[in-house]
């Protein structure tokens, strides 16, 4: 029993919360965006890519169910929501690796992670307009950042 209270106390830590609260914003931000400028920043990756450099692997898994839930409510596969959900644990992975500091890594795994989404989605765009692919980047880039230096206050 104490050790299954450790473990719950452990889920709604601040940092979990903050976390949650990063996401919910970040989704949030990225429909409401998306609804009025006609393209989609990808808020939501950068909070997930984000918060990864500093949740455990059960309570990532939480939250990247609850970003394709937020991104997607309706019961429908769909391959950028997959590779939404997939690319923190990549970053959870791979955080420790890049010789800089943590902040720029997370800047740069938000960038590869969008570039790898457009050219794996919509090849077209680099060819036809960059402009959209340079705002969705450094945009999202920008909120991880802050995302981020949130997560490490708390």
């Amino acid at each position: 029993m104490i050790v299954f209270a450790q473990r719950h106390c452990k889920m709604l830590s601040k940092k979990f919360i903050t976390a949650i609260l990063i996401l919910f914003i970040g989704a949030a931000a990225q429909l409401i965006l998306g609804e009025f400028f006609g393209f989609w920043i990808n808020f939501a990756l950068a909070a997930l890519v984000a918060v990864a450099f500093f949740l455990e692997l059960i309570q990532l898994a939480f939250l990247a169910l609850l970003a394709v839930f937020l991104l997607n409510s309706r019961p429908a596969f769909s391959y950028e929501l997959l590779f939404v959900a997939a690319l923190p644990f990549l970053v959870l992975k791979l955080r420790e690796l890049l010789p800089w500091h943590r902040w720029l890594s997370c800047g740069f795994f938000v960038f590869l992670g969008i570039a790898a989404m457009y050219a794996i989605f919509a090849p077209g765009i680099f060819v036809s307009d960059i402009q959209i692919f340079l705002i969705d980047a450094l945009s999202a880039v920008i909120f991880g950042t802050v995302a981020f230096k949130t997560m490490k206050i708390i």
